[in-house]
């Protein structure tokens, strides 16, 4: 086996258990999941303690492999809930449930597959039973076909519920969330302007039109690979659903929440 290098942040309070760890094994079983991870996903991948006293609202990996002598990236992210994304712009408070964020005290099994895990493992009965659990999953697997000489996990960044985001963010999700929340704001003003001004919903379907493509990857200028937040995608989509299904009062209030300030306030350490 390849040798591995972890890079969690504990001066955070975000701890990687790995599988060299005597507690890995300990731990496992306390980790409730649906998804039966392979026992070679097992081997490369780390338990993750979130010892930070915060519910974490999202968060993100990077694998690199290193594979003759140059580096491959496999990029691992739980950022694809609206949930998260009310969270952000201040639509939804921050909730106590089984599959709401990574509770204090919690943990996930950080695997190729996905992220495992929920939060029964800290909550009360009824939502404390071992239930079978959930997790994420999704990520793409590393190549397989070819000899890997050396394997990195990185935390790379991580959201808590006051705003905090923490981590190296080598693909600048946090600038890109920032960025996004605040066209969410300025097309919701817009939206709210046009609509007390007697707009029709064909119109403010106009306006939301172009957000509903969903962005990819990209690069920057400096030749690095940027991995941009799927807000506005979002947004668009439950935007379009409620100009179909809401009344004029019911719409009309849901862009006005939109377009106020969240009241948490996404910041990098000082």
């Amino acid at each position: 086996m390849p040798p591995r290098t972890y890079h969690d942040l504990p001066e955070f309070g975000l701890v990687f258990i790995t599988p060299e760890d005597a507690e890995f094994p300990k731990l496992l079983p306390g980790i409730h999941t649906r998804f039966q991870p392979a026992v070679e996903d097992l081997n490369k991948g780390a338990i993750l303690l979130n010892q930070s006293g915060n519910m974490i609202v999202t968060l993100a990996f990077n694998w690199k492999y290193t594979v003759n002598g140059e580096t491959r990236l496999v990029r691992l992210s739980d950022l694809a809930s609206s949930i998260q994304f009310d969270i952000f712009s201040g639509r939804e408070a921050v909730a106590t449930a089984r599959n709401s964020g990574i509770l204090p005290g919690s943990k996930r099994l950080i695997t190729e597959a996905g992220i495992f895990g929920d939060n029964t493992d800290v909550l009360p009965p009824p939502f404390g039973e071992s239930c079978g659990g959930g997790g994420i999953g999704g990520s793409r697997r590393a190549r397989t076909d070819h000899e890997v000489t050396a394997v990195d996990l990185q935390l790379d960044v991580v959201f808590f519920e006051d705003g905090l985001c923490v981590g190296p963010d080598e693909f600048a999700l946090f600038d890109s969330i920032v960025e996004q929340l605040e066209q969410q704001r300025s097309i919701s003003q817009q939206i709210v302007e046009a609509l007390r001004g007697g707009a029709l919903r064909g119109h403010i379907f106009e306006m939301l039109y172009p957000l509903a493509r969903r962005e990819g990857s990209e690069q920057s200028p400096d030749g690095c690979m940027k991995y941009p937040a799927n807000i506005l995608h979002m947004f668009s989509n439950m935007a379009i659903h409620h100009l179909v299904h809401a009344s004029e009062s019911d719409l009309l209030a849901w862009f006005e929440a939109g377009a106020r300030p969240s009241p948490t306030s996404l910041h990098r350490p000082s």
